[in-house]
């Protein structure tokens, strides 16, 4: 039985092999890489895309409602300010961690109860590998 199906495998495999028709390789058409252009605010005085644009148009940043003074982009002075929630300037000092656990921290946990004594069936806690009750729990 093994040796007809090696017989069959090698018919197959031949068919196979003497079937297959040979030609050229297609061609692969292979993308040229193009450059990115980035379109963000930029660390050059000109400004980003959006205001070169702008710029280009004739367009200038229209003042502020309530008569601040605006920067070249259109940012008024004052929105460049961090402000808090409640509208005062935010704290100097951000490095402070604000946690939900009080004051006490870790030192104020207290520790968890171990157990009082393994059952008659679990293995004894010294480590030798018996049961309880054939090593340390004898007595008990």
């Amino acid at each position: 039985m093994f040796v007809d199906l090696m017989g069959d495998l090698r018919r197959t495999v031949a068919t196979t092999v003497f079937r297959a028709q040979v030609g050229p390789a297609p061609q692969r058409r292979v993308a040229q890489p193009t450059r990115l252009q980035y379109s963000g605010p930029s660390d050059a005085p000109g400004g980003g895309a959006l205001q070169e644009a702008a710029r280009r148009r004739g367009a200038r940043p229209a003042p502020a409602a309530d008569g601040a003074q605006v920067d070249d982009l259109g940012i008024a002075a004052r929105a460049a300010r961090p402000v808090g929630v409640t509208g005062a300037p935010a704290p100097h000092d951000t490095r402070q961690l604000i946690t939900n656990r009080g004051e006490g921290g870790a030192a104020s946990r207290t520790p968890v109860a171990a157990e009082k004594e393994p059952g008659r069936n679990d293995p004894c806690p010294c480590g030798s590998g018996k049961k309880y009750k054939k090593c340390h729990g004898r007595g008990a």
